[in-house]
């Protein structure tokens, strides 16, 4: 039996950390789009976001929303951006945009790699994740 798990109601940033073992998580993605991808994995929240009943200009998401609103294969600048914005807001450098899956990264569904030196995720060797946040549209 697979145990599936719809991210819709997520009001904040986090990752999803692949692992065949894992639930399966989906989300609304891609902005207008409205793309629906899953992946298996444990979920595990990065950003302390309130819940708002409206993207606020502070919130991480709010901020992941401005750069990838509506973009659906990812480049290199649009990777540094994130890169950058997640080494700014939430001080995890050893977070970077996956530079191998930036044709199937979206709004909303950012595939990376996830240090080892994290100091929130503890058992972890460097692994690959899916950093997700509530679609814009």
């Amino acid at each position: 039996m697979t145990i599936e798990i719809c991210l819709y109601s997520l009001d904040q940033t986090a990752l999803i950390i692949l692992n065949d073992q894992g639930v399966t998580y989906h989300n609304q993605t891609g902005g207008g789009l409205c793309a629906q991808p899953r992946a298996r994995g444990i979920l595990a929240p990065i950003s302390n976001d309130p819940a708002l009943s409206n993207l606020h200009r502070g919130s991480l998401y709010y901020k992941l929303t401005e750069i990838c609103r509506d973009i659906v294969g990812f480049d290199t600048k649009l990777a540094d951006q994130i890169d950058e914005l997640l080494k700014k807001e939430i001080s995890f450098d050893c977070i970077k945009v996956d530079r191998t899956r930036l044709d199937e990264s979206m709004e909303a569904w950012v595939y990376v790699v996830v240090g080892a030196e994290s100091i929130n995720l503890v058992g972890f060797d460097e692994c690959k994740a899916i950093l997700t946040w509530p679609n814009s549209d």
